[in-house]
């Protein structure tokens, strides 16, 4: 078992409660650098404890401010971030020594549970937000590694802070305090200093009924979890999930089946953005749910995609005879004498067919551009080539046709054909052709 080693009096006591249960034991401490002379005291502490107890003992210093600044992280998300990455390497670590799994211990108590639970309930939160710290989960995927290590399992979540401490007296065993548990400056600590004593004096067995509390959330939790996963495979569909189905679902579940569809793209949706993507499926059409993620409805179709666009700077000359790689696809540029002998031959390939002594300069193969606007064969007018595409093309294929300019525009779009001007005719006596190969 890796112990995640801070020096405070709820670290100490799990590190020995395991030593004296007889599991084998190290220990990982983590050096923040956001409290100076007290940061580089608590690692001292830590190290002299393992070196007295004869236990493996990993250490690590990371400037946490420089890596927030750097991340746009907030002090407490950065840390976060740092200390289960840092759990993780050192579980690998020791996973490579000793054969077998390795856990990595936490040392969140029950008084942790009731100021996360009173922190979420005083910003909002669901059920599941109210069933406080899992004892147990895998270790998270952090922004810059993915799960790496064992599970992380947290023994004390039943135990009292006071509980702690009074173990440790009973062992006249030394710990280390924070400074900063004190600062009323923080909102977790104003919870901890000003709102559970009023609570306690409400409720003497403060502790005793929220335990209580945890377990019917946590039971109606796991329902309502099995019923949204059975709900889900009933709405999944081979090329996404039927919208309509989803906006029939109780809202109980309509809310948890929308979190579990975007789960496996680390999305986090706020309450907005979720009714958006509801509002979705009864209009169609298509939203931004992150960064490159969306979500699209199409003919009773939710799908989430991740947006792959081309670099907007991709562009090949072309010359006859050339093969083209365009994003996965081989193309060729063919020539081939006008009118073609084979009838079969010219059907096949008339839409990408352009008459060669009517382009106009340097010729180039490349992804659409903003504004683009093609006169299509057989057309009396021009047709902006992001209005075709919303019509007619889905959203994860619009940047992946192939389009070919010359120095006057767009005279082929993929799966609408060439532009009038470039059409072959009467006077035409040979043509290039967009050869797609297998």
């Amino acid at each position: 078992v890796l112990v995640g080693l801070s020096g405070g009096a709820d670290s100490v006591c799990l590190l020995l409660c395991l030593l004296e249960l007889g599991y084998p034991v190290a220990a990982v401490h983590i050096n923040h650098c956001l409290r100076g002379a007290e940061s580089d005291r608590d690692e001292a502490f830590c190290q002299d404890l393992c070196g007295r107890l004869e236990i493996p003992f990993f250490c690590k210093r990371v400037d946490v401010s420089a890596f927030c600044r750097s991340h746009s992280y907030s002090i407490e998300e950065g840390a976060r971030e740092i200390r289960y990455r840092i759990y993780a390497e050192a579980a690998a670590e020791l996973a490579k020594v000793h054969a077998g799994d390795v856990k990595i211990a936490t040392a969140h108590t029950l008084s942790d549970n009731l100021e996360t639970v009173l922190f979420r309930l005083a910003r909002g939160t669901a059920l599941k937000g109210l069933c406080g710290i899992p004892p147990t989960r895998e270790t998270p995927p952090t922004h810059s590694a993915p799960a790496v290590g064992g599970t992380i399992i947290r023994p004390l979540l039943h135990c009292t802070r006071e509980e702690t401490e009074a173990y440790l007296h009973s062992r006249q065993q030394a710990f280390v305090t924070d400074s900063t548990n004190l600062a009323e400056t923080c909102s977790r600590n104003r919870i901890r200093h000003k709102i559970i004593p009023v609570l306690r004096e409400i409720n003497p067995a403060l502790h005793e009924t929220f335990l209580r509390s945890l377990r019917a959330f946590s039971a109606d939790e796991a329902y309502l979890a099995q019923q949204t996963y059975k709900a889900i495979s009933a709405i999944q569909k081979p090329d996404g999930w039927d919208a309509q189905a989803l906006l029939a679902l109780d809202p109980a579940l309509q809310t948890r089946a929308v979190y579990c569809l975007l789960q496996e793209h680390h999305c986090r949706l706020n309450t907005a953005k979720l009714e958006e993507l509801l509002a979705l499926c009864r209009t169609g059409g298509k939203i931004n749910l992150q960064g490159t993620l969306f979500a699209v409805c199409r003919q009773n179709r939710l799908q989430i995609r991740m947006a792959q666009p081309l670099p907007e700077d991709f562009e090949v000359v072309l010359s006859i005879g050339s093969a083209i790689n365009f994003h996965g696809r081989k193309l060729m540029i063919r020539e081939i004498s006008y009118p073609p002998k084979d009838m079969i031959f010219y059907k096949k390939f008339a839409k990408s067919m352009m008459d060669y002594d009517k382009l106009k300069g340097i010729t180039v193969l490349r992804n659409r551009r903003a504004g683009d606007k093609i006169q299509l064969s057989g057309r009396s007018f021009t047709s902006s080539v992001k209005k075709l595409l919303n019509a007619h093309v889905p959203a994860n294929r619009r940047d992946l046709l192939v389009c070919i300019a010359d120095e006057q525009g767009l005279i082929y779009l993929e799966e609408f054909g060439v532009a009038a001007r470039c059409v072959p005719d009467e006077n035409t006596s040979h043509c290039i052709y967009l050869d797609f190969m297998k």
